[in-house]
């Protein structure tokens, strides 16, 4: 019972790090955890998540990202992942006519082939901001205040649901709404 009960923080840098890595082998670029601690019957909490691309250019930097299931909970299904809340992000996206930074660090991922199974999911994002640069002018928009929500059902013919709210600036100049 020891075992079960026992929650873990996993802050010993070389196994977080090894499974981190394991985990992450396919971005094209790193994923740092400051701290993550999990347990059988407690959330998985990460914190202090850095995102770089293959340039060590950050991508993005999070505060605090949770799962709203435990460890046991996943494993047993885990094709439904419940709620994640991700808390206080911060993008640096530099866009492109040909993709974007962010589209170079994930596009491992959005070639793999859909096996026709889905996972339901919930995505809570909270105090994000996202900075947007371009390699067409030296604009730079900023969205602060960024609060959002994605939903995506089990179901194939159920309904993905999503809203977001934020505040834009454009070269530092007052919100735009």
């Amino acid at each position: 019972t020891f075992f079960l009960s026992r929650k873990v923080q996993a802050s010993m840098p070389a196994v977080r790090d090894r499974v981190v890595a394991a985990v992450t082998k396919d971005l094209n670029g790193k994923v740092q955890i400051g701290s993550a601690s999990f347990g059988w019957f407690a959330p998985i909490v990460l914190q202090d998540v850095v995102v770089t691309d293959k340039d060590q250019k950050p991508v993005a930097t999070v505060s605090r990202i949770a799962s709203q299931r435990s460890l046991l909970g996943l494993a047993m299904d885990h094709q439904r992942l419940g709620t994640f809340r991700i808390e206080q992000p911060q993008l640096s996206l530099f866009l492109r006519t040909d993709g974007s930074n962010l589209e170079d660090v994930i596009a491992p991922f959005m070639k793999t082939e859909s096996s026709g199974s889905r996972t339901e999911i919930a995505v809570e994002v909270v105090g994000g901001q996202v900075e947007l640069r371009s390699d067409a002018s030296d604009t730079v928009c900023t969205i602060r205040e960024l609060e959002a929500s994605f939903k995506q059902p089990l179901e194939a013919t159920g309904v993905q649901e999503g809203n977001f709210s934020a505040r834009v600036a454009v070269n530092d100049k007052p919100e735009l709404g």
